[in-house]
């Protein structure tokens, strides 16, 4: 579905060692001195990230809620009920979603094609960050949302939840709570658009005598197998 989305003016952006602390205190003169853009026309997004390796590209829009209780929107992680609080407290009091649900799909070449083809369109927004360029299209044309809803409405069957699993939930128990449809806000990248990289975690402090214990424990759950990279090549944040 189109939607209707605040674009910050990137020009006045300022670097701040205290952004977290201070955005509260911030938000209200910027947005008085019209740092947001709003954007009252209903559009669907294409959002481009072009890295040093590869461009990915998808769509940014927003989908009905019933979808997720239909099943046509699948998650696979569980939710945390604190976590949950805390999300729905904030989306009662922003009445906004601030960020989009991650959703992936196989991908159905039509739907490649179109979104290319609204790529040969001059940008809404373009910035760089690092070395990655990151470049938005809006698509406002009533005809070319209904070729992308239809598409979408024949060719994909089900998404599935790549990150935002608690953004979900609480959308839907607060679209309950007060007896309305809402909308996700979604960001939705195609199989071939997403990279599954590994997971890892570094553990500290084991005595070299029950290393050999530990791998013997864990390997009852997953398979263990040397880095061929040593830990001392790699940055660790």
């Amino acid at each position: 579905m189109p939607s209707s989305i605040l674009f910050p003016n990137f020009d006045r952006i300022e670097p701040s060692s205290h952004f977290f602390a201070d955005v509260k205190y911030d938000f209200l003169p910027l947005y008085e001195n019209d740092y947001f853009k709003p954007n009252n026309r209903p559009a669907i997004y294409i959002y481009r990230i072009d890295t040093q390796q590869r461009f990915y590209q998808g769509i940014t829009a927003a989908v009905p809620i019933e979808a997720y209780w239909k099943g046509d929107i699948k998650g696979h992680e569980g939710t945390l009920e604190m976590k949950e609080k805390q999300q729905l407290d904030l989306l009662k009091e922003r009445k906004a979603q601030i960020k989009p649900v991650l959703l992936t799909y196989a991908t159905v070449p039509a739907i490649e094609n179109w979104i290319l083809k609204q790529q040969s369109n001059r940008p809404f927004i373009h910035f760089k960050q690092g070395e990655n360029k990151h470049t938005i299209w809006e698509v406002h044309q009533a005809e070319q949302i209904a070729d992308i809803q239809q598409l979408f409405a024949e060719q994909v069957v089900q998404t599935y939840i790549a990150d935002g699993h608690h953004r979900t939930t609480i959308t839907a128990k607060y679209a309950e709570e007060i007896g309305q449809p809402l909308h996700l806000y979604c960001t939705l990248f195609s199989s071939s658009q997403v990279e599954i990289l590994s997971f890892n975690r570094v553990v500290e402090g084991i005595p070299e005598r029950n290393l050999e214990g530990l791998i013997k424990h864990l390997s009852n759950w997953c398979m263990i197998e040397p880095s061929k990279i040593s830990i001392c090549q790699q940055s660790i944040v």
